[in-house]
């Protein structure tokens, strides 16, 4: 009886090693993918996505992404409001969508600086005595 009591504490401590590996690996080494559904694959969005993704993969971090085109903002938002991605991007100035309960901002243009090519502005500080022009707001399509 004894030997058997002690094969049971053996086979106990051996299953709570392998779950105790297991946890270890899912939760420590094993990388995760993350979902992006961006608009267009080739837009300004998608290639943001890309190089945060290029610099997970060069600094060995565990996080992965893959960006899904979905040719329209509206079926990003679908696709994330199915579950079909982790995440969307999309602009925060068109209606708002049900389901979604944070958004983060990655671009965040109150004001855009332009001179000509060779002018001696480089910053807002060189702007000190100079006229400049503010434009007003964009529209929700405009083309940034």
């Amino acid at each position: 009886m004894r030997l058997f009591l002690r094969w049971i504490l053996v086979a106990f401590i051996a299953l709570g090693l392998l779950g105790t590996g297991v946890f270890v690996y899912k939760f420590v080494w094993q990388e995760f993918t993350f979902r992006v559904a961006v608009a267009s694959a080739d837009g300004d969005d998608a290639q943001a996505v890309q190089a945060i993704a290029r610099w997970f993969a060069a600094e060995k971090r565990r996080f992965r992404i893959k960006v899904i085109a979905t040719g329209s903002t509206e079926k990003s938002v679908q696709l994330l409001q199915a579950r079909g991605a982790e995440f969307a991007l999309f602009r925060a100035d068109e209606p708002q969508h049900k389901g979604i309960e944070s958004i983060a901002v990655l671009f965040k243009e109150l004001a855009v600086l332009g001179v000509p090519k060779g002018s001696n502005v480089s910053g807002w500080r060189d702007l000190k005595g100079k006229a400049a022009v503010v434009t007003g707001a964009t529209q929700v399509n405009d083309t940034l």
